[in-house]
């Protein structure tokens, strides 16, 4: 009887396919979601902290000038309302209050939460408080309404 040559058995079979693309299927259905509420997270994050930094400036102008700055007034706190790629700036005075206002960012149609506002809130007897509607759990800032 003449001797076979046995060849090698070479690249993968069908089933062991099958298991890599479900492991893949089942990773990537845990990680895309995860990455997104990351960006989201850190989108919303970026705009507390890009008003954060001018409730300061806002003080100052309210103890050298006796009110909140008025709607025209960014450039009067060191600010102009594009100084953020995310997003856009705005500043509120109460029309009944002369040192009390709003700081408002809101979102642009760039981000993953496009429309969303984060504002800091100026109240005589609290200080500021910052509220946003983008995301849960973002630290020094609440969730909630904005109206």
């Amino acid at each position: 009887m003449p001797s076979r040559t046995v060849i090698p058995q070479q690249g993968f079979t069908l089933v062991e396919l099958m298991i890599v693309v479900t492991i893949i299927g089942v990773l990537s259905s845990i990680a895309v979601p995860a990455y997104q509420n990351y960006i989201q997270k850190s989108e919303v994050t970026a705009g507390v902290s890009t008003t954060s930094a001018l409730t300061t400036n806002i003080d100052l102008f309210i103890q050298e000038n006796g009110r909140f700055p008025p709607a025209t007034g960014l450039s009067d706190i060191g600010a102009s309302a594009t100084m953020s790629s995310l997003g856009t700036l705005s500043l509120i005075p109460d029309t009944e209050t002369a040192d009390q206002g709003v700081l408002e960012f809101e979102f642009n149609t760039t981000t993953s939460v496009s429309g969303k506002k984060v504002q800091w809130r100026k109240n005589p007897t609290t200080g500021w408080q910052c509220v946003q509607n983008a995301a849960e759990h973002i630290k020094g800032c609440l969730k909630g309404m904005i109206g």
